[in-house]
């Protein structure tokens, strides 16, 4: 949609320019291209985990948790993770649809994986389950009592 109202309002500025357009007439179509160049790079931004992503796995043990995607793993262990954080969930279609209904930030304690967090986000199935079951395990020290479980990207 964004790249659609981009090229309508680039075309219509194109066509407005001959000349014979009275003034300001080229403000709307500048601000449909504006907005249509905004919603698609938001629409990049936004699609791009679902995109890059989509053989993600997590894996859920009782000593911790192993993130695999695009033919790499990390393991992290409960005492390896700072901190969870999750934020209030956005209640709408969209949202849901590129992942935002659940997102849990893990911060890592250590420079394990690279220095870098790990992210569950509702394109996992059961999302909601994992990243509270991570925070129990983290900030409650509830470990989960299980062997293994192994959760994957829905798409």
């Amino acid at each position: 949609m964004g790249a659609l109202a981009a090229f309508v309002g680039a075309a219509s500025i194109v066509f407005l320019d001959s000349g014979s357009a009275p003034a300001g007439a080229g403000v709307f179509p500048s601000m449909l291209c504006g907005a249509g160049l905004g919603a698609f790079g938001m629409g990049l931004v936004l699609g791009w985990p679902s995109i890059t992503r989509s053989d993600e796995v997590f894996i859920l043990y009782e000593h911790g948790l192993v993130h695999a995607y695009g033919g790499t793993s990390w393991a992290f262990g409960w005492e390896e993770m700072a901190t969870v954080t999750i934020p209030e969930a956005r209640e709408n279609a969209l949202a849901r649809l590129l992942g935002g209904g659940v997102r849990c930030q893990i911060r890592l304690a250590t420079a394990a994986g690279g220095g870098r967090n790990v992210v569950i986000t509702g394109l996992s199935e059961a999302a909601e389950w994992l990243a509270e079951t991570v925070r129990q395990a983290v900030q409650d020290g509830v470990h989960p009592k299980l062997r293994r479980v192994a959760i994957s990207s829905d798409l």
